[in-house]
């Protein structure tokens, strides 16, 4: 690919002028960032260098040369984010490509996790070529999820954003990860109440005033140390009990009163 070379000296919108001082690398009169300016196919890539350190601008600039030598830029590389089809599937463009390359070793729930994690961002960015996707529009997205889900669910959904952006600067199609700089979102810090053996008695008797199945749960998880998900099934989604019964306790007791167990909603647990 030739390389083209820009002009020694660059305006910029903010009125501030980068003074080339050497091969791609240019200083701003105002703030005396660094800057570097490349010229691929008669367009211009322009990224600041985030430094006035000249000695460490240079070697952001030689990292950020060897990008822009892997930039395709064949039609190819115009891909859209994602293609929808009309009941919303994802039918094309680099999602796509991404679940058909890097998804396909996947166990069939996890893979079935992913791709519905990826159809929020899939409808967000749909139709838009992925080097234009900007940070401001994955900070809207990314504030937008934040209110929506639990902070486990973002924090799932906002890796995979950025295993995909991965995925194309690998392929040469953009040159940075706009969701790199994206937060995840913490955790609710909630009090760990740890009932005592008696309390822990009463509760499994409460417990099994309402299902039976419930109880022997609770006792399995004290006795095992499982978590939930744990205890609750095995690689292929077959779940070890019929039911289950979700109790939520949220304040220290002395002894187990009748509205202790806040919430217990049974519902069928086996799959096919």
């Amino acid at each position: 690919m030739k390389k083209e070379q820009p002009p020694e000296n660059q305006p910029a919108n903010d009125g501030q002028i980068l003074t080339n001082v050497g091969d791609n690398l240019y200083r701003s009169d105002k703030s005396n960032r660094y800057y570097a300016i490349f010229k691929r196919d008669g367009k211009q890539i322009r990224r600041s260098l985030q430094t006035t350190d000249k000695q460490l601008a240079q070697r952001k600039l030689a990292e950020l040369r060897d990008k822009i030598d892997q930039l395709d830029t064949s039609d190819a590389a115009k891909i859209a984010f994602s293609v929808l089809d009309k009941k919303g599937n994802v039918v094309g463009g680099l999602l796509r490509q991404y679940i058909d390359n890097k998804l396909g070793n996947m166990l069939p729930k996890t893979k079935e996790l992913n791709i519905d994690d990826a159809k929020t961002f899939a409808i967000a960015f749909n139709g838009q070529p992925v080097r234009n996707v900007s940070i401001k529009a994955v900070e809207v997205w990314a504030a937008k999820r934040r209110q929506e889900l639990s902070a486990e669910t973002f924090n799932r959904q906002l890796g995979l954003l950025k295993r995909i952006f991965a995925y194309a600067i690998t392929h040469g199609i953009r040159l940075d990860n706009p969701a790199e700089k994206i937060d995840r979102a913490n955790g609710h810090n909630a009090e760990l109440i740890i009932p005592t053996p008696q309390q822990y008695v009463k509760l499994i008797a409460e417990l099994r005033k309402i299902s039976e199945t419930a109880a022997d749960f609770v006792e399995a998880m004290a006795y095992s140390g499982c978590r939930v998900s744990e205890l609750g099934g095995d690689k292929k989604g077959n779940y070890i009990f019929n039911s289950l019964v979700l109790v939520e306790i949220r304040h220290p007791v002395d002894s187990i009163p009748a509205g202790l167990v806040e919430s217990a909603h049974e519902r069928d647990s086996v799959r096919d």
